[in-house]
């Protein structure tokens, strides 16, 4: 299998491309350049998602609220 160079993603287009590549790697075993290839991606793609959407706290005042509606207290 061939190596494909890992670069930062910046588009969408990378991402797709990215998402692709990883889904053809999902299988390898540890220990072999694929896998250690399958790695160093999810990290790249993990980070370009962080950016890209990341996920904000909550409210303090909607998260309290959002507890004692769980936990049937209200």
């Amino acid at each position: 299998m061939t190596i494909h160079p890992i670069h930062t993603i910046h588009t969408e287009v990378d991402h797709a491309s990215a998402l692709r590549r990883i889904e053809a790697l999902w299988e390898a075993q540890p220990g072999t350049p694929e896998h250690d290839e399958l790695a160093a991606l999810a990290a790249v793609v993990a980070a370009y998602e962080d950016e890209r959407w990341p996920i904000l706290p909550p409210d303090p005042e909607e998260a309290a609220k959002f507890h004692a509606e769980q936990n049937g207290l209200v």
